[in-house]
C-alpha cells in the first residue's frame, strides 16, 4: 500500500515538472499490476469460439458458380439438330380467287363443271355475238350479297355470269346482280330460284329437289310445271347439246379456254361506289369488258365506254327503262 502510494507521488511530480518546462510528455511509468490486466483480458479475446452442436441443424452448402442459375425442376432437353439433308419448303403463295374457287369446286367435279360452263358461253355467244358474260370472284359475292343463291349455282355465277344472255325464244338468263329485281315479287324466294325467263313461261331452280323447272308465276305464286332436269347442270349440258360434257375425258387446254371465252372481270368497290354516286338508283346492270364499261339488262346493251365518267348518263337510265 505504502509503495503504491509512493510510485502516485512520482507520477504526480513528474507530469508537474513537464509542464513547467513544456517538454513532451513520455509515457508514464506502468501500475504494479496494470499489465498483467491487459494481458489476461487480450488473452480472453484471443480465446477461439467453442464449437457448438449442429447436429439437429442442416449444414448449408453454397452452392457452386456453375450451378447458381440452374432451376431445380429444370429438364435436360435433348439440342435439335437440322437435318440438312432434308431441302427447305418454300412457303406457298396465296391463291388467287379463281384458283381458290378451283379448289372449292374441286371435289364436286370441278373441272369438269368448268369445262362445261366454258362451252355453254362459247355456244351462247355462237348463237348471239353480243351476248356477254363475266366472272364473280370476291370473297364476299355469296356470303354476304348474294347468300340467296344455293350451292349448285354458286360455281356457275362465279365463272359464266350472264351479263347478258338472249337465247332462241328469247329464252334470257338473268345475271346475279339481277337475281335479287327479277324474284322480288316471288312469295317462294328463296326455295324457288327464278334464274332464267321467256314472254311465256319461267326457268326455275328448286332448292328442295335440287332440279331445274319450267314454271308459271301468277300474283307472286309460282306453279311448278315439268322437271328439265335433275340438277342445274344438266339443264346447262342439254342446252349445249354437246354430249356427256360432265363425264368427258379433259384435255389440257380448258384453263386456256376459260381465259378466252369472253369473261370479264367483276367491278371493284371503289367502280361500284363511282357508279353508285353517278347513276343513281338504276335498274340495269353495269359491267366491264376490253372496250370499257356498259349499261344492259335482259333486254338491252349500250356499246361499251372507255371510263365510267365517258358512259353518258342519258344511256344508263334508257337502258335501265328496259328492265
Amino acid at each position: 500500500m505504502e509503495k503504491n502510494i509512493i510510485e502516485i507521488d512520482k507520477i504526480a511530480k513528474y507530469l508537474l515538472e513537464a509542464e513547467e518546462d513544456h517538454e513532451t510528455i513520455e509515457e508514464p511509468p506502468e501500475l504494479p499490476g496494470e499489465a498483467e490486466d491487459v494481458d489476461e483480458v487480450e488473452q480472453i479475446e484471443d480465446i477461439p469460439e467453442e464449437d457448438t452442436e449442429t447436429s439437429d441443424v442442416d449444414e448449408v452448402v453454397e452452392p457452386e458458380e456453375d450451378d447458381k442459375y440452374v432451376l431445380e425442376d429444370e429438364v435436360e432437353v435433348d439440342e435439335v439438330v437440322e437435318d440438312e439433308s432434308v431441302p427447305k419448303q418454300e412457303p406457298q403463295k396465296p391463291m388467287s380467287m379463281p384458283q381458290q374457287a378451283a379448289f372449292e369446286e374441286s371435289d364436286k367435279n370441278g373441272v369438269r363443271r368448268k369445262k362445261l360452263y366454258v362451252e355453254f358461253i362459247k355456244w351462247a355467244q355462237q348463237y348471239n355475238p353480243t351476248n356477254t358474260f363475266s366472272s364473280n370472284f370476291g370473297p364476299d359475292t355469296f356470303n354476304t350479297t348474294y347468300p340467296f343463291v344455293h350451292s349448285d349455282l354458286r360455281y356457275f355465277y362465279r365463272l359464266a355470269d350472264p351479263s347478258l344472255c338472249v337465247l332462241s325464244g328469247k329464252l334470257t338468263f338473268f345475271s346475279l346482280q339481277e337475281l335479287r329485281r327479277v324474284n322480288k315479287s316471288n312469295n317462294q324466294f328463296p326455295n324457288i330460284l327464278i334464274f332464267a325467263a321467256t314472254d311465256n313461261d319461267l326457268r326455275v331452280f328448286n332448292s328442295e329437289t335440287r332440279g331445274v323447272n319450267l314454271a308459271k308465276e301468277v300474283n307472286g305464286n309460282i306453279t311448278l310445271d315439268r322437271l328439265l332436269a335433275n340438277t342445274f347442270d344438266l339443264y346447262i349440258q342439254a342446252l349445249v347439246g354437246q354430249g356427256d360434257i360432265l363425264n368427258a375425258p379433259l384435255n389440257e387446254h380448258v384453263y386456256l379456254e376459260m381465259e378466252n371465252s369472253g369473261l370479264h372481270p367483276t367491278l371493284s368497290p371503289e367502280e361500284r361506289e363511282i357508279i353508285k354516286k353517278r347513276f343513281g338508283d338504276i335498274q340495269c346492270s353495269i359491267k366491264k369488258d376490253k372496250d370499257g364499261y356498259y349499261a344492259y339488262t335482259h333486254r338491252a346493251r349500250s356499246k361499251s365506254y372507255p371510263s365510267l365518267l365517258k358512259l353518258p348518263k342519258s344511256k344508263v337510265l334508257f337502258i335501265s327503262s328496259t328492265a
